[in-house]
């Protein structure tokens, strides 16, 4: 099966990326949402019940071991969907249980440079934002490139800030409109909730005393709210990783796989 995707480097374009990436999604909405909305639901309603219902709200050490174990089951599901992604982008489509099959067979690999790029990105952060950002960035590819040729973290980021040289902007620009994007629906999501708790109590937005900042930050408290931003805001984390699969899928169409390719040379 021939790939309808046009891969060219120049064409690496902010609207490409994004058009072809929704186009990506749409083709298989149903497959990559079930895959990466399958561990959200379970873990984000673990977490809602724990809080809602037996008063425990992660802080601390107990964060940090949330954030890691979301980290290692998100994992599974980001290798299965960029796997399938590319190899739809090759016009070599997996059915889904061959998907899943190859998807977590190249897991650990997921993991391991995910881990490693979230923690340098979060010191990043940590240093006055601008280092998070390149460091963000420059690894954007680091996940697709583990999943289909399997190296380490070390490698598969060093991988990833070679193939990024030049599209870093780009990214950079995707990145925050796919942001920005989250932030309206929250927005939306929260203000609807308050809507409705201002009609079962009877009581007047203005009346509860909450300006569009102060409801802002108080939802982002309130675990109703939590869970149900995790799920609306699913498409968004899908077109995030999707986005990965597709720059690296044009990029070693027209190069071949990272290994063994001196990228820096191919870009002069």
């Amino acid at each position: 099966m021939e790939s309808s995707y046009f891969f060219k480097v120049e064409g690496l374009t902010v609207r490409d990326i994004l058009a072809n990436t929704v186009n990506l999604y749409r083709e298989r909405f149903l497959f990559y949402s079930v895959v990466l909305g399958t561990p959200i639901l379970l873990l984000g309603s673990a977490e809602y019940l724990a809080v809602k219902f037996g008063g425990w709200w992660p802080r601390g050490w107990q964060a940090w071991g949330l954030a890691g174990l979301n980290l290692f089951v998100g994992s599974f599901s980001a290798s299965i969907l960029i796997y399938a992604a590319i190899r739809q982008l090759r016009g070599t489509p997996l059915s889904a249980s061959d998907a899943v099959r190859a998807g977590l067979s190249c897991a650990i690999w997921v993991f391991m440079a995910g881990a490693f790029a979230f923690i340098g990105i979060a010191i990043g952060f940590l240093l006055l934002v601008v280092p998070g950002l390149i460091a963000l960035c420059s690894w954007f590819l680091a996940l697709p490139v583990a999943a289909m040729e399997r190296i380490g973290p070390l490698a598969a980021t060093e991988a990833s800030f070679q193939m990024t040289r030049g599209y870093r902007l780009h990214i950079l620009a995707v990145l925050v409109l796919l942001q920005f994007a989250t932030f309206l629906i929250e927005v939306v999501v929260q203000y609807t909730y308050w809507l409705v708790v201002s009609l079962v109590s009877g009581q007047s937005l203005t009346g509860l005393s909450l300006s569009f900042s102060r409801l802002y930050l108080v939802s982002r408290n309130i675990p109703d709210v939590e869970f149900i931003s995790g799920l609306v805001t699913l498409p968004v984390t899908c077109l995030s990783l999707l986005a990965s699969a597709y720059i690296y899928a044009v990029l070693t169409s027209v190069r071949g796989p990272y290994a063994n390719r001196d990228y820096v040379a191919d870009l002069k």
